[in-house]
C-alpha cells in the first residue's frame, strides 16, 4: 500500500481456481465489514469460496499470517478434492507455511480455469500494488 488511502467497500482477488460449479479466490480487502468471518471492519487476506452446483453455498476464511510488504514472497492457492469422499480442502501457503485451511464444496470436474492478477466487481478501486512472477499452475489427479 503507498501512501494514504481510504477504506473499501468491496475486495480484490489475487488469484482464483474454479472447476466442477465451485470457486475458491485468494482475496485482499481494506476495511470491509462484508466478510463472514469479521463483524467489524476487516483489513487483510482471506479466501472467499462458494458453489454453485445445487443450492447455492459462499463462505469466506480468515488466514492467520500476511505478506511482508517489498519482500518476493511464494503464495499458493491449493485446492484439493477427494474424489472418494467429495471433501474438499481449500489451503492457502504463504513462503511454504500454511496460513488458511477451510472446508469448501466442488464437483468432480476435469476443467479447472485458473486465474491470478488484480481483479474487482461493484467498481471498487485500491492503492494496492503486487508484483507476480514465476506463475505456475498444476493440476494433478
Amino acid at each position: 500500500m503507498g501512501g494514504v488511502a481510504p477504506a473499501w467497500t468491496g475486495s480484490i482477488s489475487l488469484m482464483c481456481i474454479a472447476f466442477g460449479s465451485g470457486r475458491a479466490c485468494l482475496n485482499y480487502t481494506y476495511g470491509s465489514t462484508s466478510v463472514s468471518f469479521q463483524t467489524a471492519a476487516y483489513t487483510g487476506y482471506y479466501v472467499t469460496w462458494l458453489y454453485a452446483g445445487g443450492a447455492a453455498v459462499r463462505s469466506d476464511c480468515a488466514l492467520t499470517g500476511a505478506l511482508t510488504p517489498s519482500i518476493w514472497t511464494r503464495v499458493e492457492l491449493h485446492v484439493d478434492y477427494d474424489v472418494t469422499t467429495g471433501a474438499s480442502t481449500i489451503s492457502v501457503l504463504f513462503g511454504g507455511t500454511t496460513v488458511a485451511s477451510c472446508s469448501g464444496t466442488f464437483d468432480a470436474d476435469a476443467s479447472p480455469t485458473i486465474s491470478f492478477g488484480p481483479n474487482t466487481t461493484y467498481s471498487t478501486t485500491y492503492a494496492y500494488t503486487m508484483y507476480y512472477d514465476n506463475v505456475v499452475a498444476y493440476v494433478a489427479r
